[in-house]
């Protein structure tokens, strides 16, 4: 073997043992990164571990008070005018006349005194009180210009309502009849005597009295008695 081919072998050789050696340091390093990497990562990975975590509450929203009912306010009802009317109209008790006549004088004084009780009516109906008058008897002016029945009459809830307080004949007039006579209607009539008759007006079947008539001198004229 010639000194060339052996110096060009130890050549070899040496590069060759270089490159075991080089090779051995790249592996010992590769594993050494590796063992920092493992390390590395047991240090940070719990780190990075999502931990679960119940989810928090959503905060209600705070329950609005309730607010108070608004209160309506209620109209007041229209004010009534005064109602003056009479008490309500007196139940006839009678069942059969107390006095018989002949159906002609029945129907003669029926026709007088529905006449009497038209008049009458459209009187009242213009307030007309001195006319009015002429149409009483004086015991009916006297007893209706009495103050303990004015007085009396005055306690009726319809005129003390108001504070009505009749104190003479005018006022009664005014107050109870204007409001309770003026529109009346005639449907029957039952004879006491010659001279004293009840003028009736039937409502449902039911007789009341409107008036206690008396003839005087030949003159219908409202009474008492």
């Amino acid at each position: 073997m010639t000194k060339d081919s052996l110096n060009y072998k130890l050549l070899l050789m040496k590069r060759v043992f270089f490159a075991l050696i080089l090779g051995f340091f790249i592996v010992l390093l590769s594993c050494r990164s590796l063992e920092k990497n493992e390390e590395f990562l047991e240090t940070i990975e719990p780190s990075i571990i999502l931990e679960e975590t119940e989810p928090e509450p959503v905060p209600q929203e705070e329950e609005e008070e309730e607010a108070p009912p608004i209160l309506e306010e209620t109209p007041e009802p229209p004010k009534e005018e005064p109602s003056t009317q009479e008490p309500v109209l007196e139940e006839n008790k009678e069942e059969e006349p107390i006095f018989t006549v002949t159906e002609e004088l029945y129907t003669k004084t029926f026709l007088d005194i529905e006449l009497f009780i038209d008049n009458l009516n459209k009187i009242i109906l213009s307030q007309d009180y001195n006319t009015w008058l002429s149409f009483l008897t004086d015991e009916y002016k006297t007893r209706y210009n009495d103050p303990v029945v004015l007085n009396q009459i005055s306690e009726e809830p319809k005129l003390k309502r108001y504070n009505i307080r009749l104190r003479n004949l005018r006022d009664y007039f005014n107050y109870v009849v204007v409001s309770s006579r003026q529109n009346v209607r005639l449907d029957d009539i039952v004879f006491v005597d010659s001279t004293h008759i009840k003028a009736l007006t039937i409502i449902d079947g039911v007789p009341y009295l409107l008036y206690l008539l008396e003839n005087v001198n030949g003159e219908w004229k409202i009474g008492v008695w």
